[in-house]
């Protein structure tokens, strides 16, 4: 399970389908406060209006069922599309990078591994560990714009 809920943190699997009964499974493999499972939406699946006799998933639909049998659970651990670090670690060797990243006490949320040799570190990131924030300018299918803003600490030192 740790495994596959790493996946799902790493992969920005924010939303998740599946059963009410799986929530307290999951909220209880985790082993960060932090981060948990919580029910965003219960429904049923039910045939399309009109459709008799459904043969096919095209002839179904969800619907809102406060008592149905299926839930859209949000996984609050879900790493951001994007973000920036301040705190990079680097190792050329991949099988221990790959170690590194499934192991428990690795957290994504502070750190990022990069499979090659990092430039020389810039005064700034050890003078502030908060490397500001990230927001998306524009997003398409085929085209992705992100901006930076400084931490609030570098932009009046700057100044």
């Amino acid at each position: 399970m740790a495994g596959l809920l790493r996946y799902w943190q790493l992969t920005n699997a924010r939303f998740v389908l599946g059963y009410p009964s799986v929530l307290e499974p999951l909220n209880q493999a985790i082993r960060q406060t932090n981060q948990q499972f919580r029910i965003m939406a219960q429904f049923n699946i039910v045939p399309k209006p009109g459709r008799v006799a459904p043969l096919t998933e095209d002839d179904m639909t969800a619907v809102p069922d406060n008592n149905g049998p299926y839930v859209l659970l949000e996984f609050t651990g879900a790493l951001p599309r994007v973000k920036l670090y301040s705190n990079w670690e680097s190792n050329t060797n991949a099988q221990d990078l790959l170690e590194q990243l499934v192991n428990p006490d690795f957290d994504p949320n502070q750190s990022v591994l990069v499979a090659s040799e990092l430039p020389a570190a810039l005064p700034s990131a050890s003078r502030n560990p908060n490397a500001g924030t990230v927001k998306f300018a524009s997003y398409s299918f085929q085209n992705h714009r992100a901006q930076k803003r400084r931490p609030f600490s570098d932009r009046v030192a700057a100044e």
